[in-house]
């Protein structure tokens, strides 16, 4: 579970990066290529991360424990980039 809310974590910042670079790109094209580019490094399949997604969401327990970690990954993660935006000069 942990590995795959961390691949969701990054999804979320990837979102950000599609959004900002969508007005110089073909979004379509954009997003394709950079969540090829996250699943290959991460070593998975688009298929598999979506049956994964699939299993944790569809028990509400999963579910439960999935959506609290990626909150608190997010949140940490924010965090860095906030502290690190904040000791800049």
């Amino acid at each position: 579970m942990d590995t795959l809310v961390d691949i969701v974590a990054d999804c979320y910042f990837l979102e950000g990066e599609i959004y900002v670079k969508q007005w110089q790109y073909d979004v379509k094209d954009f997003a394709s290529a950079k969540y090829d580019s996250l699943f290959k490094k991460r070593c998975i399949s688009k298929e598999t991360f979506v049956e994964n997604i699939k299993y944790y969401l569809a028990n509400e327990k999963y579910a439960t424990q999935f959506m609290e970690k990626l909150d608190t990954l997010v949140e940490q993660r924010l965090s860095a980039l906030r502290n690190s935006l904040d000791s800049e000069p």
